[in-house]
Order: C-alpha cells, then sequence, then structure tokens
C-alpha cells in the first residue's frame, strides 16, 4: 500500500468522472433542482454539517426548517473542496453533506488505512437519510 503522503485524492486533481459528466449532461443543468453532495458523513462524535449553495432564499428557509427538526445537523459555512462544485460553479442549487470534524482528518486518516467503518456512526446516517428524505418530498412538491 503507497504512503498516505503519495496517495491520489480525488478531491486535490484530476476529475475525469466530472470532465465526462459534464460532457454528457452540461446542457441539462437548467433542469436540475437540487444537486445533493455526500462525502465524509456519519464520522462519530460530530455532527452532521450541511452547507446550502446557489439555493433561493426561498429554498434555503425550506432547507433550513428541515434541517432543525435534527439535532444532529448543523449549517457550515460553504466549503468549495468537493464533487458539489461541479453543481454549484453552474450556479445549481447545491447541498453538501459532510461530518463537521471531517475537516480535521483530512490530511492524516481519510483516504488511509485508518479510513475504517469504525468511525461511523450509524444513526448519524440515518438522520441524514430521514432529512433528505424530507427534502426529496419538498422538491417533488414544487
Amino acid at each position: 500500500m503507497p504512503s498516505h503522503k503519495l496517495r491520489w485524492n480525488q478531491d486535490y486533481f484530476s476529475t475525469p468522472g466530472q470532465i465526462a459528466y459534464l460532457d454528457t449532461y452540461n446542457s441539462e443543468f437548467n433542469q436540475i433542482k437540487l444537486a445533493i453532495n455526500c462525502d465524509g458523513l456519519g464520522l462519530k462524535n460530530n455532527k452532521t454539517a450541511i452547507s446550502l449553495m446557489e439555493c433561493s432564499e426561498k429554498h434555503a428557509e425550506q432547507i433550513e426548517s428541515i434541517y432543525h427538526s435534527f439535532k444532529s445537523i448543523q449549517e457550515i459555512p460553504p466549503w468549495y473542496q468537493g464533487d458539489h462544485m461541479l453543481f454549484a460553479s453552474a450556479k445549481v442549487p447545491t447541498i453538501a453533506i459532510t461530518s463537521t470534524g471531517i475537516f480535521e482528518l483530512i490530511d492524516t486518516v481519510i483516504h488511509t488505512q485508518l479510513d475504517t467503518p469504525s468511525l461511523i456512526d450509524p444513526e448519524l446516517i440515518l438522520d441524514v437519510c430521514l432529512f433528505l428524505q424530507e427534502i426529496i418530498n419538498l422538491e417533488g412538491k414544487e
């Protein structure tokens, strides 16, 4: 296994999947109601962090009213590293979901042999699923 210092991380360079997606679907971005990126969520002893990008004020208020009913979810300022930026940079309403403590682990744990299922709290993932179910139901009504 290569040293973590030499590891490839899809968030840092060369995004061939995103380029292929853009080549195929770029003309359809105006049809996307909401992009959702879940990356690094469920970290034990942390809350779930969400960032809203390119959402209208009304849309953000609707989403906020939903996440406020979940004690494990809190909003954080947008972060600009991640697959969600493909959509946010194209002005598509976007929710990025991760764990509040994930940023401290990016250079030491993420994508290394220390990155194991034992770090995950299934209850946090369940809360995100229930939150997203409400978001998707909201999107379907519009």
